[in-house]
């Protein structure tokens, strides 16, 4: 048995690869933790606090070792005077618009320095 391929069925391959790969992407419309639900405060793109009290912070840094997801929450519970058991921590999403370094302007990390550049957004 000798099979064909044709060029039609090739197209309609293509495009139903295409297609499913486009569904299957994840777009970030926004950020969970700092989406605006009901009893959500989020008074900028790196925090949230819901009326339970959780406080989410979205964090740009990578954890490479340098203890950026345990500082962070460490610094944000004291400033908030916040239960630090109470405070989660999300990963950003690729978006240097919204999530770059304050200090570089990328969404790129080295010299751990994380933690130092983003102090200040913390405070």
């Amino acid at each position: 048995m000798k099979t064909l391929l044709t060029r039609r069925a090739v197209l309609k391959g293509g495009l139903a690869l295409g297609a499913g790969l486009g569904l299957g992407l994840r777009i970030p419309i926004g950020n969970s933790a700092v989406a605006q639900g009901v009893g959500v405060l989020a008074p900028s793109q790196w925090l949230a606090i819901d009326r339970d009290g959780i406080v989410t912070i979205v964090n740009s840094v990578p954890e490479m070792g340098q203890g950026s997801l345990t500082t962070m929450p460490m610094i944000i519970a004291d400033e908030l005077d916040a239960d630090l058991a109470k405070v989660r921590v999300e990963q950003a999403p690729a978006n240097p618009t919204l999530y770059a370094n304050p200090v570089t302007g990328r969404q790129a990390y080295g010299g751990s320095r994380g933690v130092r550049d983003h102090l200040q957004i913390w405070r």
